[in-house]
């Protein structure tokens, strides 16, 4: 995970009010959550949006800078956002040991196109799109990346399949399949059904990489 780093103050001032003053001045208010306690902060909205739009998206560790204090290492814990407007309302954070392993749950993404599906029709299944992993703040990964282009009829890879780096490690069920290859579902005739071709279809277009969501 890479840092980013944002500059937040101190507040002393709770409620309503408090944060309708803020939000006037381009503000939210925030807590970094750290060791039992909670620190109540304030951040400018922009600067914090900006911060988490990079290619890694939410998925950073937060450098929180506070006048005359070291710098805090945190992840973000939750984003609130007004239910009509969808401007950013608040944001809660939770400081971490640089130092110490950390848990984190990781998006999968499928790479490439099977073969089963380019050349024999078959139906696509992404069973795991995510995994709970382990490592040190700064190893983690913003994604794990798997490439099915070689996959046919009846294959399938499991997490035990996929190859980490040094000092990551998977904490859900090795035998878990991520992704499978069907055969095609075929009609009264043996062809295969037009319910198939669209399976299939979709299930090849959804192999391929996409652009992140932020």
């Amino acid at each position: 995970m890479e840092t980013v780093n944002v500059k937040m103050d101190k507040r002393e001032d709770v409620g309503k009010k408090a944060s309708h003053a803020l939000r006037r001045d381009g503000k939210i208010p925030a807590i970094m959550y750290a060791k039992g306690t909670e620190q109540r902060l304030s951040v400018e909205a922009k600067v914090l949006f900006k911060a988490l739009s990079g290619k890694a998206g939410r998925s950073v560790i937060v450098g929180i800078g506070l006048e005359g204090e070291d710098e805090r290492k945190t992840v973000l814990k939750e984003l609130q956002y007004h239910p009509i407007t969808d401007e950013l309302i608040h944001a809660d954070f939770m400081e971490i040991d640089i130092d110490k392993l950390f848990t984190a749950k990781v998006p999968i993404k499928l790479e490439g196109e099977a073969v089963g599906i380019k050349l024999n029709g078959g139906v696509l299944s992404f069973h795991k799109r995510a995994v709970s992993m382990q490592s040190l703040p700064e190893k983690m990964p913003v994604d794990i990346t798997v490439d099915i282009s070689k996959l046919d009829i009846n294959d399938r890879i499991k997490l035990s399949d996929v190859e980490l780096a040094d000092g990551l490690t998977f904490l859900d069920d090795l035998e878990a399949t991520i992704v499978s290859i069907a055969p095609p579902k075929r009609g009264p005739g043996g062809e295969p059904s037009d319910e198939a071709d669209g399976e299939a279809e979709a299930g090849a277009d959804g192999a391929k990489a996409e652009p992140e969501k932020k």
